[in-house]
């Protein structure tokens, strides 16, 4: 089928190059691939040959798991009416789930003319978060909705978007009622939060952190997904040296704190619809599979751009929980 020719503000005329859908498999993760992408463009085979999606097998990461069957469910039409309107909304959606919120100043003076929308940003883009429980008179925020005035926390969330009251007025309540079971259930990050809170209702006076550890206790040349105890631990007492490398969530702190970009639950914190389980993203110290009659390279660690490549992936046994999430995958 013939693509439409796009234009842009200068209306000169763009061709689209169209190759059609990738039909190749990576014979070593299994990624579906195009032909343009074997590693000799200029041989013609039957049996290309890739290495962008698994540096040769060098990297191997755990398959994300299928989502939870609302999410699944709903990210898969199978809604009917209920399901396009979710995806419509679907950044509105992530946005009352994250723990943490965006630092970029956006620039929406280059979205003129008739080209595709184009998201840019001044300045360098970060992720922030704030204390465990709201200042005195505020409203609760990413996070610290998880932690306070959780019987009205369907209602909290639909209000936290009261800055865009359009996108607030397209939100379902029985959608992010759902939803808010659904975290409850299969996020380890929200579990954590909800522990944090289940501390204050024990003993409201005395004041507590919460730690999101950085480093996980992996010894293996096998990369692996957390366990719960790797994930976050609750604090009473005063912080060692080892800790503070690791995020701190305070019980009252004015102003905000920055999110490392290396921490593995950057992204999870992000956009938990992304990643409903709250699954670890890149961090240092991921090993390359060394394998018998495979060429060594000097480097030994699986970069962050790599990782990416690796995770940004279609495969048939894996999630495509991040493909069907449209707009905001984007």
């Amino acid at each position: 089928m013939p693509i439409e020719n796009q234009h842009n503000s200068h209306r000169r005329t763009v061709e689209p190059w169209n190759f059609g859908a990738p039909k190749h498999v990576c014979q070593q993760c299994g990624a579906i691939v195009w032909y343009e992408e074997q590693n000799d463009k200029s041989k013609q085979t039957s049996n290309p040959k890739y290495s962008l999606c698994c540096k040769d097998e060098k990297i191997q990461l755990p398959f994300l798991k299928d989502a939870p069957p609302f999410l699944k469910f709903i990210l898969r039409y199978n809604g009917g009416n209920r399901s396009t309107k979710f995806k419509e909304n679907i950044r509105g959606y992530n946005s009352i789930f994250s723990f943490t919120s965006t630092g970029a100043k956006v620039d929406n003076t280059i979205n003129v003319g008739g080209g595709p929308y184009v998201y840019r940003i001044s300045g360098q883009n970060h992720h922030l978060m704030g204390s465990l429980l709201p200042a005195t008179g505020e409203k609760p925020k990413f996070a610290q909705l998880y932690i306070y005035d959780i019987e009205n926390e369907v209602v909290n969330r639909l209000q936290a978007l009261s800055g865009d009251n359009t996108l607030s007025s397209r939100l379902e309540f029985d959608i992010v009622s759902e939803l808010v079971k659904m975290f409850d259930e299969c996020n380890d990050l929200a579990k954590v939060f909800r522990m944090a809170r289940d501390r204050f209702r024990a003993s409201e006076f005395i004041p507590i952190r919460l730690r999101l550890i950085r480093s996980r206790s992996n010894d293996s040349n096998v990369y692996n997904l957390p366990t719960g105890s790797e994930v976050a631990a609750l604090i009473v007492r005063d912080l060692d040296d080892n800790v503070m490398r690791n995020i701190i969530v305070e019980h009252k702190l004015d102003g905000l704190q920055r999110i490392s970009e290396l921490h593995p639950s950057f992204m999870a914190m992000q956009y938990p619809l992304l990643f409903p389980y709250g699954e670890d993203g890149f961090q240092l110290g991921i090993k390359y599979i060394t394998n018998d009659g495979k060429r060594k390279t000097k480097r030994q660690y699986v970069t962050m751009r790599e990782y990416y490549t690796y995770r940004l992936q279609q495969r048939q046994n894996e999630a495509q929980t991040i493909f069907l999430s449209g707009r905001l995958f984007q």
